[in-house]
């Protein structure tokens, strides 16, 4: 976890109090999921709950900022959609190829497009880049630069358009933030250079991993883990995949 060094802006103390304790409960629910149909829903509820937080801090637009721009981020970090948009892909996929895929039909009432209305409105609330005070500007800086680098998202909002009714990416709101700080074109365009650096190393690092699973069989081993039928142990709790006896008793 990244730590969260005590700071003199008031602003920056109270987003790092409520930071700390979200992220322990983010990774602590979140590092692994063996279920995307198990998870979906809760994982992303979680997050909305965060941007609704956030949301509620209408007294101090720079905690707004910086707590919806940190908790949005959340939202690339494992490849999986909103049950929304997970709905709308599965019944796509059913109507071309005439078959039925498992919790395709789940329903949510979960407004994921909320977030990227949280992050709007917060972005927008900021207030002149000449009251804010510098260690405040470097966090919302390096929060647009987190943004930017969330390639998941810009890929669901433009190019396979599953999430196109959020209507915006985040490296749309990463540019909001520097027009709104006043960015000058020199500084963006080491902005620029330093976030296709990051991609691009994100990209190899994923692809570097994905290879050493491959060859140690735990890519294999996890996907089987998620292709498993699943089974709560109470109702309303937790989805786990069927252990072997329990397929066996199955069939």
């Amino acid at each position: 976890l990244a730590a969260y060094p005590s700071m003199a802006h008031s602003s920056l103390e109270r987003a790092d109090e409520f930071l700390k304790v979200f992220d322990q409960k983010f990774y602590r629910k979140y590092s692994e999921i063996e279920s995307f149909n198990a998870s979906r829903d809760p994982y992303w509820r979680f997050l909305l709950t965060g941007m609704q937080r956030a949301e509620a801090c209408k007294s101090c637009p720079l905690l707004r900022a910086i707590v919806a721009i940190e908790v949005a981020v959340h939202a690339g970090h494992v490849g999986m959609l909103p049950p929304q948009a997970a709905s709308q892909m599965f019944s796509g996929l059913e109507a071309k190829f005439g078959f039925s895929i498992e919790q395709s039909n789940a329903q949510s009432d979960l407004r994921d497009e909320r977030i990227p209305e949280i992050l709007d409105i917060a972005i927008k609330g900021l207030p002149s880049p000449d009251s804010i005070p510098e260690a405040v500007l470097s966090r919302l800086l390096k929060g647009a630069e987190n943004l930017a680098v969330c390639d998941h998202i810009t890929g669901w909002v433009n190019e396979s358009k599953e999430l196109a009714y959020w209507k915006h990416d985040f490296k749309y709101f990463a540019n909001q933030i520097l027009d709104r700080l006043q960015i000058d074109s020199a500084k963006r365009q080491n902005f620029e250079k330093l976030v296709v650096k990051k991609i691009e190393g994100a990209k190899a690092c994923r692809l570097e991993g994905m290879a050493r699973s491959m060859q140690d069989g735990s890519l294999q081993e996890m996907m089987q883990k998620m292709m498993r039928p699943k089974v709560q142990e109470c109702e309303g709790g937790p989805w786990r995949p069927m252990t072997d006896e329990e397929m066996a008793e199955m069939g």
